[in-house]
């Protein structure tokens, strides 16, 4: 029985002890947040939570209100507190938009595959490599869309894509619609099959990733 209560009281004083800590460091991210605020006082946090990443990071996640110039508040905003510092996530049209919300995506806050996604910002170029080289197998290699889309879902697999979807079927659903729109294109089927120099290949590898983040981003 002694020793029941030995290990209980010890417990106790661990757990504590761990809560004493969490706390402490919540406590100095909304001094921090607060700071950046134009009323600091007014300062407001909900979903307040102590996360680690899969890099080991500990990181703050929540969501923060504050009064503006006026005298109103602003409404609650996402925000999160990692080795990036703070970033806090206002309204898409800001100019810092993208930058904050791959910040806030990378600390881990927007959950394990927003992360990945971040730490691992080649797998929307990956993406659009599998999609240009289906097309170009139906188009140029005048391979039938059952052999293109048997490869393209082959790499699809080889660069672990299965990130975006890991519904195979539903993969392969995607890439096929992909497909049927530039079959649909008659201008962009022809720079595909005169595409020599590879200079609109290099044009779509340069936006598709690009519209492809956006895209993702508008959606979660």
């Amino acid at each position: 029985m002694s020793k029941l209560i030995y290990f209980t009281i010890l417990n106790f004083f661990l757990i504590n002890s761990v809560y004493a800590e969490n706390n402490k460091f919540l406590d100095m991210v909304q001094s921090k947040v607060k700071q950046e605020m134009k009323d600091p006082d007014s300062t407001k946090f909900q979903k307040l939570r102590e996360i680690k990443n899969s890099v080991g990071e500990s990181v703050a996640c929540g969501e923060v209100n504050a009064k503006n110039s006026y005298g109103g508040y602003v409404g609650y905003h996402l925000f999160s507190y990692s080795s990036d510092g703070i970033v806090i996530l206002n309204s898409p049209k800001d100019s810092d938009y993208y930058r904050n919300k791959f910040v806030y995506d990378k600390s881990g806050c927007a959950g394990e595959k927003e992360e990945f996604l971040a730490r691992n910002k080649d797998m929307f170029k990956n993406y659009c490599s599998v999609a240009y080289e289906l097309f170009t197998d139906v188009i140029v290699n005048n391979k039938s869309n059952v052999d293109a889309i048997t490869h393209a879902m082959n790499n699809y697999q080889k660069y672990n894509l299965n990130v975006f979807n890991k519904d195979l079927d539903k993969a392969k659903i995607d890439l096929l619609a992909n497909l049927e729109q530039v079959l649909q294109s008659k201008e962009t089927v022809k720079k595909i099959k005169k595409d020599k120099n590879g200079m609109f290949k290099a044009q779509y590898m340069f936006i598709c990733p690009i519209n492809m983040e956006k895209n993702y981003i508008f959606e979660k």
